[in-house]
């Protein structure tokens, strides 16, 4: 059974990008990841191939299990 983790990565691109590249790892050994970050790194955000969802997005959460 796989264990999710959420990260939340806020601030400017220097504070973000160590963030990502631990998600990226962390895939990578098998973790279900979602990625909560701000819309202005979306760009980079989109690129993980991870679910992704945006600090100013109107996606309800309800319906997203973040442990089990």
């Amino acid at each position: 059974r796989k264990t999710n983790i959420l990260i939340v990565a806020k601030g400017s691109s220097g504070d973000v990008f160590p963030l990502y590249s631990l998600t990226q790892r962390l895939h990578h050994l098998g973790y279900n990841i979602t990625l909560i970050t701000e819309s202005k790194h979306q760009n980079i955000a989109h690129t993980l191939n991870l679910p992704v969802i945006f600090l100013n997005s109107t996606k309800p959460l309800n319906n997203t299990k973040f442990f089990a």
